[in-house]
Protein backbone atom coordinates (compact mmCIF):
# COMPACT_ATOMS: atom_id res chain seq x y z
CA UNK A 1 0.00 0.00 0.00
CA UNK A 2 1.38 3.41 -0.81
CA UNK A 3 2.18 5.92 1.91
CA UNK A 4 -0.54 8.38 0.86
CA UNK A 5 -3.27 5.76 1.06
CA UNK A 6 -1.97 4.49 4.40
CA UNK A 7 -1.98 8.05 5.76
CA UNK A 8 -5.57 8.59 4.61
CA UNK A 9 -6.71 5.31 6.17
CA UNK A 10 -4.92 6.18 9.42
CA UNK A 11 -6.66 9.58 9.44
CA UNK A 12 -10.06 7.92 8.93
CA UNK A 13 -9.32 5.44 11.70
CA UNK A 14 -8.30 8.25 14.05
CA UNK A 15 -11.40 10.25 13.15
CA UNK A 16 -13.60 7.24 13.89
CA UNK A 17 -11.90 6.69 17.23
CA UNK A 18 -12.28 10.39 18.08
CA UNK A 19 -16.09 10.01 17.84
CA UNK A 20 -16.20 7.24 20.44
CA UNK A 21 -16.45 9.51 23.48
CA UNK A 22 -19.53 11.16 22.00
CA UNK A 23 -20.97 7.76 21.09
CA UNK A 24 -20.48 6.59 24.68
CA UNK A 25 -22.39 9.64 25.89
CA UNK A 26 -25.23 8.70 23.52
CA UNK A 27 -25.16 5.11 24.79
CA UNK A 28 -25.23 6.18 28.45
CA UNK A 29 -28.03 8.65 27.80
CA UNK A 30 -30.11 6.06 25.94
CA UNK A 31 -29.56 3.46 28.67
CA UNK A 32 -30.68 6.01 31.25
CA UNK A 33 -33.79 6.78 29.19
CA UNK A 34 -34.56 3.06 28.90
CA UNK A 35 -34.17 2.71 32.65
CA UNK A 36 -36.73 5.51 33.04
CA UNK A 37 -39.17 3.55 30.88
CA UNK A 38 -38.64 5.34 27.56
CA UNK A 39 -38.87 2.44 25.11
CA UNK A 40 -38.33 4.82 22.17
CA UNK A 41 -34.73 5.18 23.34
CA UNK A 42 -34.05 1.61 22.22
CA UNK A 43 -34.18 2.54 18.53
CA UNK A 44 -31.62 5.31 18.98
CA UNK A 45 -29.41 3.02 21.01
CA UNK A 46 -29.58 0.33 18.34
CA UNK A 47 -28.50 2.90 15.75
CA UNK A 48 -25.50 4.06 17.83
CA UNK A 49 -24.21 0.58 18.62
CA UNK A 50 -24.78 -0.51 15.02
CA UNK A 51 -22.50 2.29 13.83
CA UNK A 52 -19.90 1.41 16.46
CA UNK A 53 -20.02 -2.24 15.48
CA UNK A 54 -19.57 -1.54 11.78
CA UNK A 55 -16.94 1.14 12.19
CA UNK A 56 -15.08 -0.92 14.76
CA UNK A 57 -14.81 -3.80 12.34
CA UNK A 58 -13.82 -1.57 9.45
CA UNK A 59 -11.01 0.08 11.39
CA UNK A 60 -9.75 -3.04 13.20
CA UNK A 61 -11.23 -2.27 16.61
CA UNK A 62 -12.50 -5.83 16.76
CA UNK A 63 -13.44 -5.96 20.43
CA UNK A 64 -15.38 -2.70 20.15
CA UNK A 65 -17.16 -4.13 17.14
CA UNK A 66 -17.93 -7.33 19.01
CA UNK A 67 -19.35 -5.70 22.15
CA UNK A 68 -21.35 -3.11 20.21
CA UNK A 69 -22.69 -5.89 17.98
CA UNK A 70 -23.73 -7.86 21.05
CA UNK A 71 -25.59 -4.84 22.40
CA UNK A 72 -27.31 -4.42 19.03
CA UNK A 73 -28.32 -8.09 18.96
CA UNK A 74 -29.74 -8.00 22.47
CA UNK A 75 -31.69 -4.81 21.84
CA UNK A 76 -32.97 -6.02 18.46
CA UNK A 77 -34.24 -9.18 20.15
CA UNK A 78 -36.13 -7.04 22.66
CA UNK A 79 -33.76 -7.77 25.53
CA UNK A 80 -33.94 -4.89 28.01
CA UNK A 81 -31.66 -6.37 30.69
CA UNK A 82 -30.21 -3.01 31.65
CA UNK A 83 -27.61 -4.50 33.97
CA UNK A 84 -26.27 -6.67 31.15
CA UNK A 85 -26.37 -3.83 28.64
CA UNK A 86 -24.65 -1.58 31.18
CA UNK A 87 -21.83 -4.08 31.69
CA UNK A 88 -21.31 -4.28 27.92
CA UNK A 89 -21.28 -0.47 27.78
CA UNK A 90 -18.71 -0.47 30.61
CA UNK A 91 -16.65 -2.88 28.51
CA UNK A 92 -16.84 -0.50 25.57
CA UNK A 93 -15.66 2.31 27.81
CA UNK A 94 -12.74 0.19 29.01
CA UNK A 95 -11.73 -0.43 25.40
CA UNK A 96 -12.00 3.23 24.50
CA UNK A 97 -9.89 4.16 27.51
CA UNK A 98 -7.31 1.57 26.35
CA UNK A 99 -7.07 3.11 22.89
CA UNK A 100 -9.44 0.71 21.14
CA UNK A 101 -7.72 -2.62 21.66
CA UNK A 102 -6.09 -4.53 24.49
CA UNK A 103 -2.83 -6.41 24.57
CA UNK A 104 -3.26 -10.15 24.00
CA UNK A 105 -2.80 -11.06 27.66
CA UNK A 106 -5.35 -8.47 28.78
CA UNK A 107 -7.83 -9.39 26.07
CA UNK A 108 -8.40 -12.92 27.37
CA UNK A 109 -9.11 -11.71 30.91
CA UNK A 110 -11.36 -8.94 29.58
CA UNK A 111 -13.40 -11.37 27.49
CA UNK A 112 -13.58 -13.85 30.34
CA UNK A 113 -14.96 -11.17 32.67
CA UNK A 114 -17.69 -10.30 30.16
CA UNK A 115 -18.40 -13.82 28.94
CA UNK A 116 -21.74 -14.09 30.77
CA UNK A 117 -22.96 -10.87 29.17
CA UNK A 118 -21.86 -11.51 25.61
CA UNK A 119 -24.10 -13.09 23.00
CA UNK A 120 -23.31 -16.63 21.93
CA UNK A 121 -22.66 -16.70 18.21
CA UNK A 122 -23.40 -19.92 16.43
Amino acid sequence: MNDDLEAKLAALRDAFFDTMAARMEEIRSALSALESGDEDAAAGLISVVHKLSGGGGTFSFHLISHLAGDMETLLSEGNRDLARLGRLADGLQTLIDAGGNLQADGEAAFLDALSGDMVEHT
